[in-house]
């Protein structure tokens, strides 16, 4: 038997179930039959069966102490956050390992648990010495008397007045005061300051003023005005001389004379009114039984203050004062007449008159303008028309005409002109009094401007749908497409296969023609190999049928196979002595670099064919017979190309060198 083992870790750091073991090995002695003896082969013990921070263990548990917890009573209890402490409202708990302790707040006094207010009003305070100490829970305020401002530990004195904070009138004077302010009533007002009422100096013979004054009272004072007519200060007051104003307090036709605090205003002869206003006498009114104050051919005209005669209009006056008739009609300075222009003058008693001249007529009572005679209608001839003229009119040739020699106007033929406007792509035609300009074939304008049409663009030519468009100046050509022959207007294809020069192999491919090209594919027991067809092998392939009792092998042929039988039989193409199987559903075909398995096409497969082609052939014959009809029509159309042949085609053909 060997030795125990040393003890293992403890099962747990503390509480009540911790535990630990050891081992040793047994040996089978024969003394035990050969069994194992009743050793031990594990012990256990206790171990660490304690609580913390002075906890009473148990069989079962840890009982921890106030302030503890947890399984080994090593959590301390945070009674201040759980709220399972006793202090006051007004104090604060403080934490500790296993328990917590009450401390009063500033301001209190006491245990923690029980916490009382402290008066700071009844002991020394930070309070100013004019401030009102108030004692409130666990503290105290400190407020400035009335009169003073601040914070409480610092107060000064309030200026009311300054500050508007004083109840003073708005007639008052406010006087600050140490704490407070006092009111005094201003000069002119009388009361105790807080109601301050207006002296009235007029009433109290308590003013200045001059006689000649009025006293006028005023709040907290008064005024004195010098009464109208006088001037001054009011306590000084002397008379004015309204005559000297300016303006006048008179009319401008009136004499001002000066009183004492006064004025008197006259209106001057010739004048009447109240001397502020006055208005002229008319003497020109006539009063009834009284003689003309002018003569015959005159008028009275009123003045200020007086009157004067003047002739009529179309009279003057004599040495004696008369009024005699003037001939205006021999007045005109300097030999211009007083009448206007296309006008002349008649001369009447006192006036005159101007008659239009001849051609011209009274346009209202103003001016002389001319008469249109045009307007008049029937003063010309055919293919004329007619122009005013200053007094008269004239008879014009109409746009596209000329006078001749006997006064009528005929037709200008501006197509024999040389400069008529016509573009040289186009036709000039002469007309009654005009021509026109119309572009030739295959141009586009107005006429005086023609460009040439592209046909091509337009899409509007006949070309062959398998034919190029090539627009030349004025028309434009056809060119079949390469792979096709043909005037372009109708081009055919052309069978590469039937011309020896394509490029099929000549050995072991066919050419199938194709609409504008070919096609070449290797022949069938052919495969294609770079730029040749070669013959395939098919006995090396394995691609034969060559099988059967009497056949002994296969032979390979250009293009082809055959099958060797035993002596004394030959092969005969499908057999020796006995039927050979059917052939292989497909041979070997090889088109140029492909290979494809083919069938044997069946009787219906080619009888569709066979009438497919035939469809084709049928439609091929009404369209060639079609496009040869257009082209019979499309020769008969005359190139309008300034009278040249079409410089890209030569005896009827396209000449491919200029294209």
């Amino acid at each position: 038997m060997s030795e125990w083992s040393v003890w293992g870790s403890c099962s747990a750091t503390c509480g009540p179930h911790g535990y630990k073991t050891r081992t040793r090995n047994i040996t089978r002695e024969s003394q035990c039959g050969g069994q194992t003896c009743s050793n031990d082969l594990i012990q256990t013990s206790t171990c660490n069966r304690e609580c913390l921070n002075g906890g009473n263990v148990t069989a079962t548990e840890c009982f921890c102490k106030a302030g503890w917890a947890g399984a080994c009573c090593e959590t301390d209890v945070k009674e201040c956050q759980a709220n399972l402490h006793n202090c006051d409202v007004h104090a604060d708990c403080i934490n500790t390992f296993g328990g917590f302790h009450c401390i009063c707040k500033e301001g209190y006094t006491g245990d923690g648990i029980t916490c009382l207010n402290i008066n700071e009003c009844n002991a020394s305070t930070t309070c100013h010495t004019r401030a009102t100490c108030t004692d409130n829970q666990g503290s105290y305020t400190c407020a400035c008397d009335d009169g003073y401002t601040g914070d409480g530990q610092s107060c000064n004195d309030t200026d009311e007045c300054s500050e508007a904070q004083d109840d003073c009138d708005i007639s008052a004077t406010c006087q600050n005061t140490e704490g407070s302010y006092t009111c005094i009533c201003n000069a002119g007002y009388t009361g105790n300051g807080t109601l301050c009422q207006n002296l009235n100096e007029c009433d109290f013979d308590m003013n200045d003023c001059d006689q000649n004054a009025d006293c006028v009272d005023r709040p907290g004072s008064f005024t004195c005005i010098c009464i109208d007519g006088y001037s001054g200060n009011g306590t000084v007051c002397t008379d004015i001389n309204e005559c000297e104003a300016s303006p006048s307090p008179c009319h401008s036709k009136a004499t001002c004379t000066n009183t004492d605090g006064r004025y008197r205003c006259d209106c001057n002869d010739g004048f009447t009114g109240n001397g502020r206003h006055c208005s002229d006498i008319n003497e020109c009114i006539e009063t009834e039984g009284s003689a003309p104050l002018c003569p015959n051919h005159s008028s009275c005209i009123n003045t200020h203050g007086s009157y004067h005669c003047d002739c009529d209009s179309g009279f003057k006056a004599d040495m004696l004062g008369q009024c005699n008739d003037i001939d205006e009609c021999l007045q005109g300075a300097q030999n211009v007449s007083v009448c206007r222009f296309n006008e002349y003058c008649v001369n009447s008693v006192g006036s005159y008159s101007c008659l239009c001249e001849t051609g011209y007529e009274r346009n209202g009572e103003t001016d002389c303008t001319d008469i249109d005679e045009c307007a008049l209608g029937n003063q010309c001839r055919n293919n004329s028309y007619c122009k005013n003229t200053i007094g008269s009119y004239a008879c014009l040739c109409d746009t596209g005409y000329t006078k001749s020699s006997n006064g009528t106007c005929q037709d200008i033929n501006e197509c024999l002109l040389p400069n008529h406007g016509c573009h040289s792509k186009a036709t000039c035609y002469n007309l009654d009094g005009e021509y026109v300009c119309e572009c030739n074939g295959g141009y586009k304008g107005n006429g005086t401007y023609c460009q040439n049409i592209d046909e091509c663009l337009e899409n509007t030519t006949d070309c062959h749908r398998d034919a190029t468009c090539r627009d030349t100046e004025g028309f434009y050509n056809c060119i079949c497409e390469k792979g096709y022959t043909g005037d372009g207007f109708d081009c055919t294809d052309i069978n590469e296969c039937e011309d020896p020069s394509n490029s099929c192999p000549a050995v072991g491919s066919e050419c199938t023609n194709l609409p504008g090209s070919y096609s070449c594919a290797c022949k069938q027991g052919y495969s294609w190999d770079r730029s040749q067809c070669s013959d395939i092998n098919e006995c090396e392939l394995g691609i034969h049928n060559c099988q059967g009792k009497y056949v002994t092998g296969c032979k390979n042929l250009i293009g082809s196979f055959t099958c060797t039988c035993t002596a004394s039989l030959e092969f005969n193409g499908n057999k020796c002595a006995e039927e050979l199987p059917p052939a292989p559903t497909g041979q070997f075909n090889a088109a140029i670099g492909t290979n494809s398995q083919t069938k044997a096409p069946s009787t219906s497969t080619m009888l569709v064919l066979f009438a497919t082609v035939g469809a084709v052939v049928f439609f091929m014959a009404i369209f060639i017979a079609i496009r040869m009809y257009k082209i019979r029509k499309k020769k008969q159309y005359t190139l309008q190309t300034e009278g040249a042949l079409n410089p890209m085609a030569i005896n009827g053909e396209i000449n491919d060198d200029n294209l």
